[in-house]
């Protein structure tokens, strides 16, 4: 299992920023102070941009990891829903397969559509969890009425208990309906899970964006303008060819949607423009 990949595209870009600061960081910082003391008049400056740029980085693993451990934890819930899922369909097929049976019963001992008279189970029958459920419980509830009565055998000596069939629904529904209570809660879970990883993918970028400009900025006073265009993201292309009109590098990126199998679709921000920071 992997992380996302909206998740290791933004990795990669905090990645590259934190190289840069670690690389670069120390002579920035220090011509920003040397910049600071000339002001001053060679008195020592107020702000120490070493530590300044060194706790953007901070800052910038922190909001990293949140992301990673949000990413983790709702992927974590995909693989337990996915196996629950497949429980419950097994489930209902084998819920299924017993109603076609009782069915087939019915209708050859006492007649054509006896099995839809009596129980409500016609030749429709489909092998889907909610519909078997339903239709489950109905059939235990007309079989629990103290006036059900079969009509006469057309079989000589064929005389069926009405109770077999109730024990025979009992024993397989005792199987799908816990799984079907069960995803309902783990899809509370999941979508528990979703929403922290976009509130942690929306921090992420908004982290992401004012450390980026504010490295832009501090090397572009360091007089190092080549490291400012490296670590400013590209900016994205559209479908022609030409960047967007009025489209800024360090704006947040658009939405874009992800299909997740049999819980909706899942919509997550796009990561941010590679960076081409070094």
């Amino acid at each position: 299992m992997l992380l996302s990949k909206v998740v290791l595209a933004r990795k990669k870009n905090a990645r590259a920023v934190l190289a840069s600061i670690q690389t670069h960081g120390a002579k920035v910082a220090q011509a920003l102070d040397g910049i600071c003391c000339q002001l001053r008049r060679d008195e020592d400056p107020d702000t120490d941009y070493h530590h300044v740029i060194q706790d953007l980085g901070k800052l910038l693993e922190q909001r990293t990891a949140a992301l990673e451990a949000a990413d983790w934890a709702h992927l974590d819930e995909e693989v337990n829903d996915r196996a629950l899922r497949r429980e419950r369909d097994q489930a209902a097929s084998k819920v299924h397969r017993k109603m076609v049976e009782i069915s087939a019963t019915l209708n050859g001992a006492y007649g054509p559509y006896v099995a839809e008279e009596i129980l409500g189970l016609g030749s429709g029958m489909r092998p889907r969890p909610e519909e078997m459920l339903e239709l489950s419980r109905k059939a235990i509830s007309k079989l629990d009425n103290p006036g059900l009565e079969l009509p006469p055998s057309q079989l000589d000596g064929v005389d069926l208990s009405l109770d077999a069939f109730k024990q025979q629904i009992l024993e397989h529904l005792d199987v799908l309906q816990p799984t079907i209570l069960a995803l309902s809660t783990e899809g509370r879970k999941f979508d528990e899970t979703l929403k922290a990883k976009r509130e942690a993918i929306t921090e992420f970028d908004k982290v992401y964006v004012q450390c980026v400009r504010l490295l832009d900025a501090f090397y572009r006073l360091s007089g190092n303008d080549l490291l400012a265009d490296r670590i400013r993201p590209t900016v994205a292309q559209s479908s022609t060819g030409n960047p967007p009109p009025e489209t800024d590098p360090g704006a947040e990126p658009p939405e874009t949607a992800e299909s997740d199998e049999g819980s909706g679709a899942e919509s997550e921000a796009e990561a941010p423009p590679d960076e081409q920071a070094q």
